[in-house]
């Protein structure tokens, strides 16, 4: 295999700028997770090279085997030393060849390559099988840990934008970006219009709404995933600002000259943010798509625990409705549907050729009866 080769640090980057059919990328991504996979299916990306592990065993996951089933080749970069390394960072935009399970460029042996096959995916999740109990004791006592630090933030309001005002006493879909979350958003869009919900997007999530003729009222988050597009649609844009003072989103926002601009400090993801605004707003009621929740879907993003989204479910649970997965039902009632369409169509096709039949017999019949009366 040789082709033109595409990095970024960032796979969520390099899928923004990666034309579609790109035969080869790179990437830095330990444990790569769902919306990475997705995206890189969609380009269909025929290799993916990892400097990182692309499975490394610490928990279950499918990710690594759907790229498989997809036709899509996989390997970990097996660098030994820092000077392969920052060379191998440097490639982009470059001709590559991959022989006999090695990369060059230029004809120069670039490092040696580590292929997934389904045999390797399943003893890597047979090995996170074994080690669960302590992943999962880790991940809890961060959980706890952290809580009780981060209780107090969650104890009262302080200081809410004034945009917020226009949530009480409205339904409220706030939609995150999240594994088969579009199919969710389609499932729910009809009553998402007849609510006339209030939308709140966290982040990326603005685009598919955008992209499904759906308008969010709110985009909440440090805009690191969402299109320029969607941040000049007219919604209230929430920059999330962390507890050390960085405000990724405030500067991008700033500079693309955006109205109807906040900013607010708070301890958990911009998903716990958007929780938090709505609720502490009054809102009549929570419908979320696509929100984490779980301890898997923390630990593909590179975190350890998930305190405050703990609290702000326990918080704001009396009024909140989780949604994520909500289209396998719709799907299932759908299929039942179809079903019984179906079946009715059979009984009116066996009615008419019954009927049909019993003409065609009525003369054979009516001469027979004449017959035994001649007789």
């Amino acid at each position: 295999m040789e082709g033109l080769l595409f990095s970024h640090s960032s796979t969520k980057k390099l899928l923004k700028q990666l034309p579609k059919d790109h035969k080869i990328v790179l990437l830095e991504h330990e444990d790569l997770d769902s919306l990475a996979v997705d995206g890189l299916i969609k380009k269909e990306v025929k290799v993916i090279l990892n400097i990182e592990n692309s499975m490394s065993g610490k928990y279950e996951h499918n990710q690594v085997e759907r790229l498989l089933h997809a036709g899509i080749e996989v390997y970990d970069c097996h660098v030994k030393t820092q000077q392969e390394r920052r060379a191998l960072e440097q490639l982009n935009d470059v001709y590559v060849e991959i022989l006999n399970n090695q990369l060059y460029f230029k004809q120069n042996k670039v490092c040696d390559l580590q292929p997934y096959e389904l045999n390797k995916v399943n003893v890597l999740n047979e090995q996170a099988k074994e080690n669960y109990s302590s992943t999962f004791k880790n991940f809890i006592t961060n959980s706890v840990s952290y809580m009780d630090k981060e209780l107090a933030h969650f104890s009262q309001p302080i200081g809410l934008p004034n945009c917020m005002k226009k949530v009480e006493g409205k339904p409220v879909f706030i939609i995150a970006r999240n594994a088969y979350y579009e199919k969710d958003i389609k499932a729910m869009k009809k009553k998402i219009k007849q609510l006339n919900a209030i939308i709140v997007a966290v982040d990326g999530a603005a685009d598919s709404l955008l992209s499904l003729d759906l308008k969010p009222h709110f985009i909440v988050g440090d805009m690191d995933s969402v299109s320029n597009t969607s941040l000049k649609c007219d919604a209230e844009i929430i920059c999330h600002r962390y507890l050390t003072g960085q405000s990724p989103a405030i500067e991008r926002v700033n500079a693309l000259g955006c109205d109807k601009v906040s900013e607010f400090t708070f301890v958990g993801t911009s998903e716990d943010l958007a929780i938090y605004l709505t609720y502490w707003s009054d809102a009549k009621h929570l419908y979320l798509i696509g929100c984490r929740i779980g301890m898997s879907e923390f630990l593909e993003k590179g975190r350890s625990g998930m305190s405050s989204s703990i609290l702000s479910r326990i918080q704001a649970g009396n009024k909140m409705t989780d949604l994520k997965g909500i289209h396998q039902l719709y799907r299932s009632n759908k299929i039942q549907f179809q079903l019984s369409e179906s079946f009715k169509g059979v009984n009116k096709t066996i009615k008419l050729l019954t009927t049909i039949s019993r003409q065609l017999l009525l003369p054979f019949k009516l001469y027979d009866k004449w017959k035994k009366e001649s007789l």
